[in-house]
């Protein structure tokens, strides 16, 4: 009689550990570079969501907004209310320069921060963005800046 079959081989076992392994070892990290990357999207996209008040607000105004209470003039959420699950607050600057910060808490980029900073030119307003992400994991457009010389409408840097 025939024996039959019925399994795989020692070696054909080590094979497809091994194929997994190697699957795994590209994998992992790519997937925590993807992960890091949509951490600082989310910063991005809270900022951003503040650009179109910000720049209404110019345009009825012909100035930024200054004060105690600039996300009530704005008509937005106050700073501690605009967060998100890796974004600890997203603020508006209270020195009349207009300049969205998005602070960082947990995950990937704590204690980082992304900013928007307007510049208003013939009726029109644009953005320029800086943060201090690492550079593989910030948005397109953003470049290399500090945390220093701004004051947010809390009162902090």
């Amino acid at each position: 009689m025939k024996p039959i079959n019925l399994g795989f081989t020692l070696i054909e076992l080590m094979i497809v550990v091994v194929i997994i392994g190697i699957l795994a070892a590209v994998g992992i990290p790519q997937y925590q570079n993807y992960v890091a990357r949509a951490q600082a999207t989310e910063g991005f996209s809270l900022a951003g969501g503040l650009k179109t008040a910000l720049a209404e607000y110019h345009d009825t105004n012909g100035v930024f907004p200054t004060g105690t209470d600039v996300h009530t003039e704005l008509g937005i959420e106050a700073a501690g209310d605009i967060t998100g699950n890796y974004v600890e607050s997203v603020t508006v600057s209270d020195d009349g320069s207009g300049t969205i910060t998005a602070t960082f808490g947990s995950g990937n980029h704590e204690d980082k921060f992304l900013r928007l900073t307007p510049t208003a030119t013939d009726g029109a307003v644009y953005f320029d963005c800086t943060t201090d992400i690492e550079e593989s994991y910030r948005p397109s457009g953003c470049e290399e800046g500090t945390g220093l010389g701004l004051t947010g409408a809390d009162g902090t840097a």
